[in-house]
């Protein structure tokens, strides 16, 4: 019943979802987990031959085999369901990209390196926007951990070099770039476990804040004294609009009033 009677509303007219799992809901990627889980099983059960290599996440497959074999791969899989249909992407000069890296055959061993989709901007939080400098810095960290984490070693020099050029033309100053990409790759090697350790009261006392520069900083500063933590939340939600077309309240199914009779 759940999963046969969608619908949604859009410029004041209902509409009904006629097949599939309801969109939005969080059931949806658990079955569609577990959908793919049985199509992995079923179709590689039913070939005469291994796949020396099979990666799967979600929807997106890296898998190594002769190139005689991929039409009959191909078929087996296409053949699960009429509405799962697969293509395939063949390496091109020892190069094939999946998800955000791009695996490169060396030789008789495949190693990997940072990718950037072609639609990649390059746009991040500018270092002039009002947030809080922690916002700025968990940028570099995430960009420093794809730039290592993501690649052989033979290409972390040039990595590093394209991220402070991300940063830099992000308004990032340049000794705010080197000192906290120099502090995530101390934490990759272990070096600097700083970052990971924590008060273990600080959760206990902890408030959640809007940010407003000029007055953050120093009532982070004076509640941090008295043990209390520090979090903050963003207030663009006040400036955008609100994109869901509103149901009247007389409409609704949920029960908002039960009253309850004594005899």
């Amino acid at each position: 019943m759940v999963l046969s009677s969608t619908c949604f509303k859009f410029n004041d007219k209902f509409y009904e979802q006629v097949y599939g799992s309801p969109m939005g809901s969080p059931l949806s990627p658990v079955l569609a987990d577990l959908v793919m889980e049985d199509l992995e099983a079923h179709c590689i059960g039913l070939l005469d031959f291994n796949l020396r290599i099979f990666v799967r996440y979600v929807d997106d497959v890296f898998t190594v085999l002769s190139v005689d074999k991929i039409q009959t791969v191909l078929r087996v899989f296409n053949d699960y369901h009429p509405r799962l249909q697969f293509t395939f992407e063949l390496e091109k000069d020892n190069h094939i990209n999946f998800l955000d890296t791009t695996v490169i055959r060396d030789g008789n061993a495949l190693i990997t390196n940072w990718a950037r989709k072609a639609t990649f901007s390059g746009r991040y939080i500018n270092y002039h926007s009002n947030h809080p400098d922690n916002h700025k810095i968990s940028v570099i960290t995430n960009l420093v951990d794809r730039a290592i984490l993501l690649s052989d070693p033979r290409f972390h020099v040039s990595n590093i070099e394209i991220v402070r050029k991300i940063l830099t033309n992000n308004c990032y100053p340049l000794t705010f770039i080197n000192k906290h990409i120099s502090k995530g790759i101390r934490r990759i090697k272990g070096s600097d476990n700083t970052e990971g350790k924590h008060d273990q009261h600080a959760n206990n006392n902890l408030v959640i804040l809007p940010y407003i520069k000029q007055y953050s900083g120093i009532i982070k500063t004076k509640l941090n004294r008295l043990g209390i933590k520090v979090l903050y939340k963003t207030v663009t939600y006040h400036l955008l609009p609100l994109e869901k077309d509103q149901i009247m309240v007389e409409i609704v199914d949920h029960i908002f009033v039960l009253p309850v009779w004594s005899k």
